[in-house]
């Protein structure tokens, strides 16, 4: 298929379920990994950067699926900071995602800042898994 139609479909399919969230169940055929940051940091240290590049390269075709960034922090700090930090850890990752050769307009980013976590942010452990980005690769029905 010509790429630009191939990105075209692409971007027309992900309109269509731009509303999935991260709070949606995963299907069997998608795929995930979660990106950890320091408190306060939106730099993404080697063994991280190695996780990602290969969970990237272990996907037969990255064109068939819909690659979606999910931002978080945890409660430390102003809602407003949270915001920004989310947004710059979700760019962070977008950064190597197209440095791995991978279209900036296949990737959705959500910036959740610290207003969904999936961990306590009463607990140290709870904190330390909020701060995260994680990429889904939703398998696109073609």
């Amino acid at each position: 298929m010509h790429c630009t139609l191939r990105y075209l479909l692409i971007a027309f399919i992900a309109f269509a379920v731009s509303e999935k969230t991260m709070s949606q169940a995963l299907a069997p055929e998608d795929k995930t990994i979660s990106i950890y940051f320091g408190g306060g940091s939106y730099y993404i240290d080697e063994e991280q950067e190695s996780d990602l590049v290969r969970f990237i390269q272990d996907v037969d075709n990255i064109a068939l699926y819909q690659i979606e960034v999910h931002g978080h922090t945890d409660n430390i700090g102003s809602r407003e900071f949270n915001q920004y930090l989310s947004h710059m850890r979700c760019e962070a990752v977008i950064y190597e995602l197209t440095e791995m050769l991978i279209e900036p307009e296949t990737i959705f980013q959500y910036d959740h800042g610290e207003s969904d976590p999936d961990y306590n942010n009463d607990t140290w452990q709870g904190k330390l898994h909020n701060r995260r980005v994680d990429v889904i690769l939703r398998k696109l029905a073609i």
